[in-house]
């Protein structure tokens, strides 16, 4: 029997109970998949010595994950746009669980990374098209899905750490990928059944030239940047502008595409690319920090996988926490002070961070981890 046969063709087809059970595929998946993209950051110490190399190449196993799903996000989202959102978000399900299989299967360091960007694919496709699926089936109670697909995301990055460390202490290291496997084929099952097979009534075209031209421009640039931690060379000069020329040749594309992946006239608004501006700031200063953590935790400080993974977990959930306070706050008295305020004991936050030291005392350490997040 195929898929066609067996899942219904629209929202409208399915009953109260297939809703629901199509909600919780969807956030199994959206809960593992951000849960991969910490999990490993806690076992990189573990990895180093498992490959025997050093701290610049083990990190590709976290950062190449994150750079190939960064750098395909659009792509997929048009994809789903176009073929139908929930057969991407299944492809990015099925991919994803292969890369975790290969994951723990990997018998060195270069199949591990390239395992890492199969899964990076696959959280590409199915989180650029979670969000639309659920809005298509939750009509009448769009907030409350949206709601939890919004906690689980949170979830999944605040468990990581902790997961993957507790992991680590008790099995080998291939474990901590391999738990997505049993998950991942019962999901995709499940979601044969209960997701919507709906197809856009409407044909849409899809922008080629700005797919071919973003995605290798992400990836080339943070390659290189990622390379340059060894030392700068020729080679990374050449990268970065290879990558730079592709990033202008797509902004002048994308100005004359009728359909385009990237709506320039977004960025005509000063306020959005401030914000635009300040979420990259933070988030590239608090990933070094969350790929730093565990070797400082575990290699400097001797503290044992499980709690270094528990220490740097306090990220995610401080921002779990503060985050709906945060958003409330602004809705109450504008954004302007908080932003000012939160980046304000973020800096503070990262220059306490560069003071640590050997005799630093545990308590201290997970009360700057937490007020820099």
């Amino acid at each position: 029997m195929n898929k066609q046969s067996t899942s219904p063709s629209s929202p409208a087809e399915l009953s109260k109970g297939q809703k629901n059970l199509a909600l919780v595929v969807i956030l199994c998946m959206t809960l593992m998949e951000m849960l991969d993209t910490t999990i490993a950051n806690v076992a990189l110490p573990t990895l180093q010595t498992a490959f025997e190399v050093d701290m610049a190449l083990v990190q590709w196993v976290s950062s190449t994950l994150l750079v190939v799903s960064c750098a395909f996000l659009l792509t997929f989202g048009r994809l789903g746009d176009m073929i139908g959102k929930v057969r991407v978000f299944q492809f990015g399900v099925v991919t994803f669980t292969v890369g975790s299989l290969l994951s723990a299967l990997a018998p060195s360091l270069p199949v591990l990374i390239a395992a890492r960007a199969v899964q990076g694919l696959g959280i590409a496709a199915s989180m650029a098209n979670n969000q639309g699926i659920i809005t298509e089936m939750f009509a009448d109670s769009r907030g409350r899905a949206l709601g939890l697909l919004a906690t689980f995301t949170a979830l999944g990055a605040m468990s990581g750490p902790t997961i993957g460390g507790a992991l680590v202490s008790m099995a080998p290291w291939r474990v901590i990928f391999l738990i997505n496997v049993p998950i991942g084929v019962v999901s995709f099952l499940v979601g044969l059944r209960v997701l919507p097979n709906r197809r856009p009534a409407e044909r849409k075209r899809f922008d080629v030239k700005g797919a071919v031209l973003l995605s290798p421009a992400i990836l080339l640039f943070f390659a290189a940047i990622t390379l340059m931690q060894k030392g700068f060379s020729p080679l990374h000069a050449i990268m970065l502008a290879a990558a730079a020329v592709l990033l202008v040749l797509f902004v002048v594309v994308e100005r004359r595409e009728s359909d385009p992946l990237i709506n320039m006239d977004v960025f005509k608004n000063l306020g959005f690319d401030a914000c635009l501006l300040t979420a990259v700031c933070v988030f590239l200063a608090l990933s070094g920090i969350t790929v730093i953590s565990p070797f400082y935790l575990q290699q400097a400080m001797g503290i044992a996988p499980g709690v270094a993974g528990a220490i740097v977990a306090t990220y995610s959930l401080v921002n779990a926490i503060v985050g709906p306070i945060s958003g409330t706050v602004s809705d109450k008295i504008g954004c302007n002070i908080p932003v000012v305020v939160g980046a304000a004991l973020f800096a503070l936050g990262l220059s306490l961070f560069a003071s640590l030291s050997l005799d630093t005392p545990v308590p201290l350490i997970v009360a700057i981890m937490m007020g820099t997040s």
